[in-house]
């Protein structure tokens, strides 16, 4: 419906320019001016259209957590913090930490393979993708993705670092790397030195990167994602 009412404003605006203006006697400024006018009012309209698509996937995977449609042959993964034996019971299948970093990911297994359903931000708060089981839409450049039936991973692009992953191994989910929420809240998860660690901070103006761990997590997958789609680095 939005992009209905977006769509008649803006052909009501270019039908007005139509019949005030006389195509035939007009100038080729004006001509000019009136094709302008209809490229800028497509643009328009395209972008309040994939707007509103990503509106709508972001309200569908918010109002989504928590629930399981269907119950099938479903099981909720347990959570661990990389591989490093620190485990969340996740209940419904949903990871939160109340008030702050609530609802961050949707994890269950179907029929042995990994289920996942999240918003994944940077630490602007800007959606890089949205993944509603296992249903990718890409929104931001600067990142990669791979995949395979039970991993999920989000890398940066060029020096590929890890942003983001999780592995399903025995059952369990094992995630690493960050969390981040729309208003500014952020969450790391990293195994290092033989120790797991969760990291909560705030992003400000004053946030320095010194004060986020800087800990380079070696990537499941194999890049570009176009040539090695699915393909591990290593058998592990």
């Amino acid at each position: 419906m939005k992009d209905l009412e977006v769509l008649l404003i803006l052909l009501s605006a270019v039908f007005s320019i139509i019949i005030t203006i006389k195509w035939k006697k007009s100038t080729w400024k004006k001509k000019i001016s009136f094709i302008a006018c209809i490229a800028a009012s497509l643009v328009i309209a395209y972008n309040a259209h994939e707007k509103n698509k990503k509106d709508d996937l972001i309200d569908r995977i918010n109002s989504s957590f928590g629930e399981i449609n269907d119950n099938t042959d479903v099981a909720v993964a347990k959570m661990e913090i990389g591989n490093g034996g620190t485990f969340f019971n996740l209940g419904t299948g949903v990871f939160s930490i109340p008030p702050n970093y609530k609802d961050l990911i949707k994890l269950f297994v179907r029929s042995n393979k990994l289920f996942m359903t999240a918003i994944i931000r940077d630490r602007k708060g800007d959606v890089i993708a949205a993944i509603y089981e296992n249903e990718w839409t890409w929104y931001k450049k600067g990142y990669e993705y791979n995949n395979d039936e039970n991993s999920f991973e989000i890398v940066t692009q060029g020096d590929r670092n890890v942003f983001f992953n999780v592995n399903l191994k025995k059952g369990i989910a094992q995630v690493t790397g960050f969390f981040y929420t729309a208003d500014g809240y952020g969450l790391q998860f990293y195994h290092d030195d033989g120790k797991d660690y969760s990291v909560m901070f705030k992003i400000t103006p004053t946030t320095l990167d010194t004060e986020i761990p800087q800990i380079i997590e070696k990537p499941i997958f194999k890049y570009p994602r176009e040539r090695y789609m699915g393909i591990r680095a290593s058998k592990n």
